[in-house]
């Protein structure tokens, strides 16, 4: 049976393009929300990846704008390296 390869995606490009800095407003009223209300604020960066409706190609470690520009996958066709 073959065994599936996933494609690589790097953490930190991944994070810079999560928290873009035009969202710092939304992240930060999210963390405020939370912790008045729980009283406890976790992150994950796998949650967060996980939590993604597509994952640009651009973020793959071997991204070719060639042969990958417009891409985009699912993140259970990647993994964060």
């Amino acid at each position: 049976m073959a065994r599936e390869v996933k494609i690589q995606i790097g953490s930190r490009e991944f994070i810079d393009w999560y928290f873009k800095l035009e969202d710092a407003h939304w992240i930060l009223e999210d963390i405020k929300f939370t912790l008045n209300n729980r009283g406890t604020f976790k992150l994950e960066i796998e949650e967060l990846f996980n939590q993604c409706i597509n994952i640009p190609a651009r973020l793959r470690i071997d991204y070719n704008s060639s042969k990958h520009r417009g891409e985009q996958y699912y993140p259970s066709q990647c993994i964060l390296v």
